[in-house]
């Protein structure tokens, strides 16, 4: 039985509870806005959040008391402060809330980015629960995952234009809403059921990219490839196939690839992707520099392409630390004739220091968020249709609080 979870908001700002509320639903929760924080402890008990994302400045009271009320209650709740504070008193009352025994997801100043809110409650753990790998199986079998498209944006001579997106797969549950993949996706991984998802996403993007050259657009499409299936030597071959069928080069797929410590340890996974680079799809290493060998699979891996971890990209414009990683990133790449691309890029902020620093392609809410494959025509269409200096002006409304 899947149970939905329960996202509380506790801020006085209209425009922060209507970001969180547009996320947390799309995420699948059922969403309670509170604004009285005199009937936060009635709220705490009979609506029992599964999440609380609490500001810690509102007029009748602080969020600091609120956590002592909470720790009074013994709330189970996790907790994502997103305030205004200076950060070192965020990370104070972040100290402050464990050392009462409460569960703080995450910390976020205000403005946070939205994909920035969703990577701390997707973290937490407290999406949608109790979902069965039979849940996922119907899914697959009753049409009820769906492959959606994040356009990335490449340069072309002085204007940055959409050519190619990352597949990204979604779950629309009939009865509880949105259904998150960090909740299906390590169900699938566990349960053998990655293989034929990843085979489906495969089929899904083969399908619909010779639909949009039909219609004049020319684009290639990254899906993201999960460890586990680097053991499947048979992929290739079913890879090969569908590229034949559809009759579509290699190079309209980029194999998107998280790092881990098994790459270094499987042969197989040499083979598979030395037959994929033959065949001439992209190998891309997803969220370069946040795992432990990256240097030794860049190394030993025929890698084309390094993606930026977005925890990086979002900071650039804030942290020093963060523009010397992603530059050197870039630098890095580029020597070893591959090409960079960066995720999160959700302010004209960030694209410009990425422009200046010659990062290959982008991606993120400045750009648009993953939409169907009809919208992405046209969203294709608006940007690459606009004169560049536009570009800055195209942040979608509800992208940040």
């Amino acid at each position: 039985m899947i149970k939905r979870p329960r996202l509380l908001i506790v801020d006085d700002d209209a425009d922060a509870r209507q970001f969180v509320n547009t996320i947390g639903v799309r995420l699948g929760f059922e969403v309670l806005e509170l604004v009285d924080v005199k009937a936060f402890d009635e709220i705490l008990r009979d609506f029992s959040p599964s999440i609380i994302v609490l500001d810690l400045q509102m007029p009748e009271a602080d969020g600091v008391s609120l956590l002592r009320q909470m720790a009074v209650s013994k709330s189970k709740a996790k907790i994502v402060l997103l305030s205004g504070c200076d950060e070192r008193v965020l990370n104070t009352v972040q100290e402050l809330a464990h050392a009462q025994g409460l569960s703080c997801a995450g910390v976020l100043r205000k403005p946070a980015t939205a994909e920035a809110f969703e990577k701390v409650i997707r973290d937490a753990g407290a999406l949608i629960t109790n979902v069965q790998d039979q849940d996922l199986r119907e899914a697959l079998a009753n049409g009820n995952l769906e492959v959606y498209y994040q356009p990335q944006i490449t340069r072309q001579g002085s204007r940055w234009v959409i050519d190619s997106a990352e597949a990204l797969l979604r779950w629309n549950h009939p009865t509880y809403g949105a259904i998150a993949p960090s909740t299906f996706i390590p169900i699938a991984e566990a349960s053998g059921l990655m293989a034929q998802i990843t085979d489906f996403v495969v089929l899904q993007v083969a399908e619909q990219i010779p639909v949009w050259r039909k219609n004049g657009l020319d684009v290639a499409v990254a899906v993201n490839l999960s460890p586990v299936c680097i053991d499947d030597l048979e992929l290739p071959d079913r890879l090969q196939v569908l590229l034949s069928e559809h009759e579509l080069p290699g190079s309209a797929l980029t194999m998107e690839i998280t790092e881990t410590r098994k790459f270094l340890d499987s042969t197989k996974c040499m083979d598979i992707l030395s037959r994929l680079r033959m065949m001439g799809v992209g190998l891309s290493i997803d969220d370069f520099g946040t795992g432990t060998s990256s240097l030794q699979q860049l190394y030993r891996m025929p890698f084309n392409e390094l993606k930026i971890d977005g925890s990086f990209v979002a900071k650039v414009t804030t942290s020093e630390e963060a523009r010397v990683i992603v530059r050197s990133t870039v630098d890095l790449a580029h020597a070893l004739k591959m090409t960079t691309c960066a995720e999160w890029v959700e302010s004209f902020e960030i694209f410009t220091y990425l422009d200046t620093i010659g990062c290959d392609k982008m991606q993120g809410y400045l750009i648009s968020e993953a939409v169907r494959a009809a919208r992405f025509e046209e969203v294709v269409a608006t940007w690459n249709s606009m004169p560049a200096r536009r570009h800055a002006e195209v942040v979608p409304s509800g992208r940040s609080s």
